[in-house]
């Protein structure tokens, strides 16, 4: 049953899961849940691990501090989780502080989520558009 306190929790467990370095294409069960002890305690980390596949993980090498874990439950139904400012991440600050006294927004970060979006889901008869390289 999917009652919308249910969707909450799991909305949780999963944006605190894509702060989890090398998580794969196809990983799910044990091999997520022992993936996600990094973040979450072992019987959250079983949980997302029992309900969710890994269906892609990125992070922009270009250094703009922008990641993306795109999960999906047994149902087919898709969560896309990006990260907010990690703590160690120079290049996050670097976007916080152009978004706060200067630009007013993370630019860096939408056009690394916009090349990646266009990256991920390409039209089939189309040549994909990049934003940024």
């Amino acid at each position: 049953m999917n009652t919308p306190i249910r969707s909450a929790y799991f909305n949780a467990l999963l944006a605190d899961a894509s702060y989890v370095e090398g998580l794969e294409e196809g990983d799910s069960g044990q091999r997520l849940a022992d993936k996600l002890t990094r973040e979450l305690t072992d019987r959250l980390a079983k949980s997302v691990g029992n309900e969710f596949t890994v269906v892609t993980q990125f992070t922009d090498p270009g250094g703009t501090g922008f990641s993306v874990t795109v999960f999906e439950d047994r149902s087919g139904k898709q969560y896309i989780s990006f990260r907010g400012t990690e703590p160690d991440s120079a290049n996050d600050w670097l976007t916080d502080f152009d978004a706060y006294f200067a630009s007013g927004v993370a630019r860096t970060q939408i056009l690394a989520m916009v090349t990646w979006y266009l990256r991920a889901r390409p039209p089939a008869s189309m040549e994909t558009v990049q934003m940024l390289r």
